[in-house]
């Protein structure tokens, strides 16, 4: 099974996948949408990667950081959830501010999510209840590790500002994206203000 991609961009297609390769052999691997806006090719790129096997059809998904990749799996073991799915989720949604959402049962800001109705969220929530200490340990190990693939990734930074964010009803990955490029050291009230500005545009 393929676990890990190193090499370079060769490719960006539509459907939100990118062709990573390396000597010899090219992969096309779905990819979050922080990781997609950021890819440009002739760019190098490593990926912790899930494969999916089906009868039909063989697919490769790829994550900037080992907690994303966990995350991804843990979330395809949830009846209702398909790599389609799972993907969406964990570009909407950084681990910590998912565990909050799990654990609060917030089913709002869970249907924020394209794709995800009333009865889809209710019954994510339901099972990943049960996973909450998978999913904190998860969180705890993304912590401790020093390395994160790739560049600097910014959403998660400043869980306040995407959660102000989300409240204000913007979309998951409009709100993704425009943390991905912003800077976001600075005061909370400063990068919010920042991110506003660039949602209006």
């Amino acid at each position: 099974m393929i676990a890990y991609l190193k090499g370079n961009v060769v490719g960006r297609l539509k459907d939100r996948s990118v062709i990573v390769a390396g000597e010899s052999i090219g992969y096309k691997v779905y990819v979050t949408e922080e990781e997609y806006l950021r890819s440009a090719v002739g760019q190098g790129a490593e990926l912790f990667t899930v494969a999916i096997y089906r009868e039909d059809a063989a697919s490769l998904y790829g994550f900037s950081t080992l907690g994303e990749r966990n995350l991804f799996e843990t979330l395809i073991n949830v009846r209702l959830v398909g790599p389609a799915m799972a993907m969406t989720l964990v570009s909407s949604f950084d681990l910590s501010t998912l565990l909050r959402v799990v654990e609060t049962n917030d089913v709002a800001t869970l249907k924020k999510v394209p794709g995800v109705g009333e009865k889809t969220a209710a019954r994510i929530l339901m099972e990943l209840s049960s996973k909450i200490d998978s999913l904190s340990e998860l969180l705890s190990g993304e912590a401790s590790s020093s390395r994160r693939v790739g560049a600097k990734v910014a959403v998660g930074v400043d869980s306040e500002v995407v959660e102000a964010l989300y409240s204000l009803g913007f979309d998951p990955r409009e709100v993704k994206a425009v943390m991905a490029r912003i800077d976001t050291d600075g005061p909370t009230e400063e990068v919010l203000k920042v991110a506003l500005r660039e949602l209006s545009r």
